[in-house]
């Protein structure tokens, strides 16, 4: 058993060096600790691990939604690294930690393919809502100019509806100044998504 525990923090101490604050030496391996960090519960860090590639594990089944977070799964690697040699299932936490070491590339690329897919969701629901925006700004606009007695038709079109068009009889260089030179209405109407 000492020599298996010997092998096993070699194992542990070369695949996680950059980590170590001490070196552990094969002849202090038995009450050694694989870091220096924070005292960390076996049971706990070796359960979330555990949790988290479950979570990986459904998630490419594609019975979850989300794999883990990469940042969780560093986390978890410097935890499990924390976990005394002389635990019970100290093995079993090393092959953990190889497993989601070698998942970790697969992980990265499909967080970050649930990240872009987010974004433009919410990119979409955004642009949804602003194109209702230029709907209802354009129907008040022509609203208000016939409620002042103007003769004006006010219609958005192109494509997303990103162009206001104004038929107005009476427009002339001095309303187009205005209209052009108005920076509140110019913002408004940017904040909008007309071009």
């Amino acid at each position: 058993m000492n020599a298996a525990r010997r092998v096993l923090a070699l194992i542990l101490i070369g695949g996680i060096a950059y980590a170590l604050k001490p070196l552990v030496l094969p002849d202090q391996a038995e009450n050694a600790v694989i870091s220096a960090g924070a005292a960390v519960d076996p049971q706990r860090a070796f359960d979330a691990a555990a949790a988290a590639e479950k979570r990986w594990q459904e998630f490419r089944a594609g019975r979850a939604a989300e794999p883990p977070d990469p940042r969780e799964i560093d986390r978890l690697d410097r935890d499990l690294g924390e976990i005394p040699l002389d635990w019970p299932r100290a093995e079993e936490a090393v092959a953990l930690m190889q497993r989601l070491r070698a998942e970790r590339p697969a992980i990265d690329k499909a967080y970050s393919a649930v990240l872009k897919a987010q974004r433009e969701r919410t990119k979409a629901e955004v642009e949804k809502r602003l194109l209702g925006q230029r709907r209802d700004y354009a129907r008040n606009a022509e609203s208000s100019f016939l409620n002042d007695g103007q003769d004006a038709y006010i219609s958005v079109e192109g494509e997303d509806l990103r162009t206001l068009r104004i038929r107005y009889v009476l427009v002339g260089r001095p309303f187009v100044f205005r209209f052009e030179n108005d920076q509140k209405l110019r913002e408004r109407l940017r904040d909008m998504g007309f071009t």
